[in-house]
């Protein structure tokens, strides 16, 4: 057909790959990149719908003049049947594998019936469950111009063969829709009938069979009720509306028989105008017109799932975006008022190191008040300055561990508290007489001690003795005096490392803001909205392309 060389802009876009989208959308998606093989497609493609048990099965047969589609009274069609153009007689059946492809096998004439029969032992009738489509080869001079004829399942309550129906219309190129003359024209069919319109842009004509079952004086009523009825139904190609009639059992029985009455008439004159229009210059236009028509269809309905799925993933995405900007707006005030505790913490420490002063003194005096009740050799000079040494480390203590426990909610690294005043501690600036006195007799007290001139308890009489309470409270005045003088050093270095500290935690109140990356369940929503958005942008750039091509063709 010509307009197939200007179908070429279309083409890219049926390379869209769909392998991992969701189930959902791939269903959206895989009817109209199947349109890429009827596009192509060579032959026309008339498809034969209606209600169930309308007869389509048994108009086909009539067609072939053979009983290869099976038609019972108390059993329907449930798999697509395509009968083709063949030298030889032949069928076949496409099953699906489990990887989703259809296989071709070949299957004997007269078995065909156990692969589209439906099983109605259950209370909703079921098409085999593996079989897609079965094909059927015959040497029909109709099917010589180039044309495939397709049963469908009967419309019915079934939802799933219905819309199977309706897939297969989307893939034809004339629409033959078989009306039984008993029930016509019932509400499902009309609504049928109206979609097909629809979807083929008019490439559609009806049969009303089954003719016998109607009184003969009321036939030519009951054809020009449906004509009226069925008025708008067409188009100028094939009909404003064509409608044939026949009575498909009997035209099967007279062809086998040969021949020649008026139910073989009716059937005819559907064949005769067929094959005309198989033969003539609007085969082209009315493919056309089907093809991309169905092709429209589908994908104003794909465009309109993608931007209700896009819209979806945005809202989704916006939400969450939403959520976690409250979140890390929460966790940034949460953490600025972390750093602000802490250096609020450290400033109040910071001012309050006069009572840490305090309790240095006191211990400094209370270490050498037990060193004297408790070693008689206590006068040495080390001794003295383990005293001291051991006050200011339960300063530089208190000071690390009041540190930690500012700093407790924030990952800030530390720095040791270790004051350089212990390293310059003198126990010789303990001047006061008595205190020296004291010391010096408790330094001869040793040293007799130590060369075992007299027993230690003589040296404890002596040391007692010379120690009166008024020389030891002068002697523990002098050491707080040495505590003193010792504690502006020990508090300018616990200032200087508190202003280190505080400087430390303003340094990581900036630099550590709290994490503001998306979460993985954000990052995921926002994936999927630029999934949709790029399908979005495929679907409009496609309809564009469309409606480029329909112009040039003067669709």
């Amino acid at each position: 057909m010509e307009f197939h060389e200007r179908l070429a802009p279309l083409e890219p876009f049926f390379a869209l790959s769909i392998g991992q989208a969701p189930a959902p959308l791939k269903a959206t998606l895989q009817p109209l990149l199947t349109m890429r093989e009827v596009l192509w497609r060579k032959e026309a493609q008339i498809t034969f719908f209606g209600g169930f048990k309308a007869g389509k099965s048994t108009l086909l047969n009539a067609i072939m003049g053979w009983s290869l589609l099976p038609a019972r009274a108390n059993r329907a069609t449930g798999v697509i049947t395509k009968v083709q153009y063949a030298a030889q007689a032949s069928a076949s059946v496409a099953r699906r594998a489990p990887d989703g492809k259809a296989r071709e096998e070949p299957i004997l004439l007269d078995e065909i019936g156990r692969y589209v029969f439906l099983d109605l032992s259950e209370m909703v009738a079921r098409a085999p469950a593996d079989v897609d489509a079965v094909t059927i080869h015959l040497p029909l001079a109709l099917l010589k111009h180039g044309c495939i004829l397709a049963d469908t399942p009967g419309l019915m309550d079934n939802q799933t063969l219905t819309e199977r129906c309706y897939r297969e219309l989307e893939r034809s190129d004339l629409a033959v829709m078989v009306l039984s003359a008993v029930k016509l024209l019932a509400d499902e069919e009309r609504a049928a009938a109206e979609r097909a319109q629809e979807l083929l842009q008019g490439n559609l004509v009806f049969i009303v069979n089954r003719l016998d079952m109607i009184d003969a004086e009321d036939k030519d009523d009951l054809l020009a009720w449906a004509r009226s009825s069925l008025e708008g139904h067409g188009n100028s190609l094939v009909g404003q509306p064509a409608v044939f009639a026949t009575e498909a059992k009997g035209a099967l029985e007279a062809r086998k028989t040969g021949q020649q009455d008026e139910a073989v008439a009716g059937l005819q004159a559907f064949e005769h105008w067929l094959e005309a229009l198989l033969d003539s210059p609007a085969l082209e236009q009315m493919a056309m017109r089907s093809r991309l028509s169905a092709l429209t269809y589908l994908l104003g309905q794909a465009r309109q799932k993608l931007q209700a799925g896009l819209a979806e993933t945005q809202q989704t995405a916006s939400e969450l975006e939403k959520q976690e900007t409250a979140s890390a707006a929460q966790r940034e005030r949460q953490f600025k008022r972390e750093v602000d505790e802490a250096l609020l913490g450290l400033s109040s420490f910071k001012s309050n190191l006069g009572q840490l002063g305090d309790h240095f003194i006191y211990h400094c005096v209370q270490s050498v008040q037990d060193l004297i009740d408790c070693d008689e050799r206590w006068a040495s000079q080390e001794k003295l300055r383990v005293c001291f040494e051991s006050a200011i480390a339960v300063y530089a203590s208190t000071v690390n561990h009041r540190t930690r426990e500012e700093l407790r909610g924030l990952s800030v690294p530390v720095v040791i508290f270790e004051p350089g005043a212990r390293r310059a501690i003198d126990v010789g600036t303990i001047r006061d007489p008595s205190a020296k006195l004291a010391v010096g007799a408790g330094m001869v007290l040793n040293t007799v001690l130590e060369t075992g001139l007299v027993g230690s308890s003589f040296v404890n009489w002596i040391t007692k003795s010379l120690l009166t309470d008024d020389a030891r409270q002068k002697l523990l005045g002098t050491v707080r005096q040495a505590a003193l003088e010792i504690l502006p050093a020990l508090r300018s270095e616990a200032e200087s490392y508190l202003e280190q500290m505080e400087a430390l935690v303003r340094r990581f109140g900036r630099a550590h803001q709290p994490d503001t990356e998306p979460s993985a369940s954000l990052w995921a929503a926002r994936q999927i909205e630029e999934y949709y958005r790029g399908l979005v942008t495929w679907a409009n750039d496609f309809q564009q392309a469309l409606d480029t091509v329909k112009q040039t063709l003067a669709f």
